[in-house]
């Protein structure tokens, strides 16, 4: 049923009045041009959405990787209202961000990168140079394709403390040919390496948090890089 909305909705007399040109009937009210009013998105619409916060209304983007551009905050969540396969070349996580299936869904996200995300000889799909992502019941599928030159592939790249947590997350690296892959790469943030006079402050160890999860493929589950 299409959503009905206040200002399109006919206003009637009260039953059993009259008014001076007759009987009670529908009267139609005119749309004020100077009041932008958006439409809710119905509960039930697929998609991707970016959740509003404080009130706003969610936002629907056509794809992942644009969804994750749009945050401008931390602790955003984008909630994958659709069942089956979805294909994405990458992501690029910069901020305290939640990607979770909606509820009673079941989303799969097909990573196939392309030599555009890659970063020289390194082919990164979910890169984390900062902030934090936190996955909740999304499967994930990469595929190491021939098309693409590369000497590592890597499904996450993270580089900050307490970057990465997993819950109820499947994780499949298809690599048919034995391409060196990691699930996981863990690399040293730039100006990680300071100069030996140079006072630092210890930082806490990088570690990535699983619960409930399925890591599986042709691959290595760990590789560190600088």
């Amino acid at each position: 049923a299409l959503p009905i909305y206040p200002s399109l909705v006919e206003k009637k007399n009260p039953a059993g009045q009259e008014n001076a040109t007759g009987p009670s009937r529908p009267v139609a009210i005119e749309r004020n041009p100077d009041v932008n009013i958006m439409p809710p998105i119905p509960a039930d619409e697929e998609g991707i959405f970016l959740l509003g916060r404080d009130g706003g209304s969610d936002h629907k983007y056509a794809s992942l990787e644009a969804a994750c551009s749009g945050v401008r905050s931390d602790g955003a969540v984008i909630e994958l209202r659709f069942d089956g396969r979805r294909v994405e070349s990458g992501l690029k996580i910069t901020r305290k961000l939640t990607i979770r299936a909606a509820k009673g869904r079941r989303p799969v996200i097909e990573l196939r990168p392309r030599h555009v995300v890659t970063d020289g000889n390194q082919v990164r799909a979910i890169s984390i140079p900062s902030g934090m992502l936190q996955l909740v019941g999304v499967e994930l599928a990469m595929f190491v394709e021939d098309g693409v030159s590369a000497d590592q592939w890597s499904m996450f790249s993270v580089e900050r403390p307490d970057s990465l947590r997993l819950e109820g997350v499947t994780a499949t690296m298809i690599n048919p040919r034995m391409y060196a892959a990691s699930i996981c790469e863990l690399r040293l943030a730039a100006g990680g390496m300071m100069p030996d006079n140079m006072p630092t402050v210890p930082k806490p160890p990088l570690e990535v948090e699983m619960s409930d999860c399925l890591i599986r493929g042709q691959c290595r589950s760990e590789e560190h890089t600088s």
